[in-house]
């Protein structure tokens, strides 16, 4: 939810039932049927991934369990279509990958989700990652695949530093 400020600004806030939307959402997106996808397409549409994805992503860094429900939310709605040639609005979904794309890469979304790496890799050398440690590894993995699975849009620019879409695949 989105506070505002004194200033006029708008402040983001998570609510005591943050986890269990999120959870809500994870659910609904993996009973999405393939063919209509008409969740992916309601949450493309509210733009939930620049909304409130990437928010709860960057402003609760301490809190694991909204992160990681955050980035399972972000996998779902990111991974492609098993029946692109049978999707409606093939353009609009395309539209909505690279909108989600562009909202992990023009923060610092995908810093904090990478950092979520540094416990479990360090235990990789040691043999000592534990299941949970794997999971998240393979969570991120996926994410990041996904991201890059999306094609870039022509021409467009994100960053502060003006990496280009085609760059970060290269």
């Amino acid at each position: 939810v989105y506070s505002p400020q004194d200033d006029g600004s708008e402040v983001f806030e998570v609510q005591d039932d943050t986890l269990e939307c999120l959870q809500d959402l994870s659910r609904f997106l993996r009973r999405d049927n393939p063919e209509t996808r008409d969740t992916f397409f309601i949450l493309g549409r509210w733009n939930i991934v620049k909304k409130h994805l990437v928010p709860i992503i960057l402003t609760q860094q301490d809190n694991d369990q909204l992160v990681l429900a955050a980035i399972k939310g972000a996998v779902y709605l990111t991974l492609p279509s098993e029946s692109a040639e049978h999707t409606h609005n093939v353009a609009t979904q395309l539209q909505y990958l690279q909108d989600f794309k562009t909202s992990f890469l023009e923060g610092n979304a995908m810093s904090v989700i990478v950092h979520l790496l540094l416990e479990p890799l360090s235990k990789f050398e040691e043999n000592s990652m534990t299941e949970f440690d794997e999971g998240l590894v393979e969570l991120v993995l996926v994410l990041i695949r996904n991201l890059l699975a999306v094609p870039d849009p022509q021409g467009r620019f994100i960053g502060e530093q003006g990496y280009s879409h085609k760059r970060i695949q290269d």
